[in-house]
C-alpha cells in the first residue's frame, strides 16, 4: 500500500521491483508521487493495480515500464493520473479493464504509452480528457472492447494493428 507516498530516486528509478508479487491489491493513489522510473518488469498482482490519481515523473526516461506485467484484476491510471515519460507494458495482461478516464500521458518527444501484445480482458479506457503527447502503440494489442472518443487520440498519431 503506497497510497499517498512520495517516492524520490534522486537521480535515479524511484521504484524497482522487478519480478514482485503482490498476492492482493497494489494501491499507489490518493496523492501517490513517484519522482523516477516505476519499474515492475514480470511483477504479478494479484488482484489491483490502482494508480488512479497518481504522478509519475521519469525525470527524462520512462515513467513506468513494466513488460510482462500481470494483473489479474483491474488496472486504473485514472481521475488525473499523470505520466511524464513513457509508460511501457509490453506484452503485459490485465484481468479485468484498463482504465485512462483523464488521464495524461507525455511520452517527452517519444511514445506515449507502449502496449504491442498487451491483453485486456475486458475495457480498455481511453476518454472522459484522456491525453496522451505522443504515439499510442497498441500493434497486436487483444482488448476486450476499446472505449475512446476520438479528440483523445494524440495528433501525432497512434499505431494499430
Amino acid at each position: 500500500n503506497f497510497k499517498g507516498a512520495h517516492l524520490d530516486g534522486k537521480d535515479g528509478p524511484a521504484l524497482i521491483a522487478q519480478r514482485l508479487t503482490v498476492t492482493e491489491d497494489m494501491l499507489c493513489r490518493e496523492g501517490f508521487q513517484a519522482a523516477g522510473e516505476i519499474y515492475l518488469l514480470g511483477a504479478s498482482i494479484g488482484g489491483q493495480l490502482d494508480l488512479a490519481g497518481a504522478q509519475l515523473d521519469g525525470r527524462d526516461g520512462p515513467a513506468l515500464t513494466a513488460p510482462g506485467l500481470t494483473v489479474a484484476r483491474d488496472m486504473f491510471c485514472a481521475e488525473g493520473f499523470q505520466a511524464d515519460g513513457q509508460i511501457d507494458v509490453l506484452g503485459a495482461s490485465i484481468g479485468g479493464q484498463l482504465n485512462f478516464k483523464g488521464a495524461h500521458l507525455d511520452g517527452k518527444d517519444g511514445p506515449a504509452l507502449i502496449a504491442q501484445g498487451l491483453t485486456v480482458t475486458a475495457d480498455m479506457f481511453c476518454r472522459e480528457g484522456f491525453r496522451a503527447e505522443g504515439e499510442v502503440v497498441l500493434a497486436g494489442a487483444r482488448i476486450g472492447t476499446l472505449v475512446d472518443e476520438r479528440e483523445s487520440w494524440p495528433e501525432r498519431g497512434s499505431t494499430w494493428d
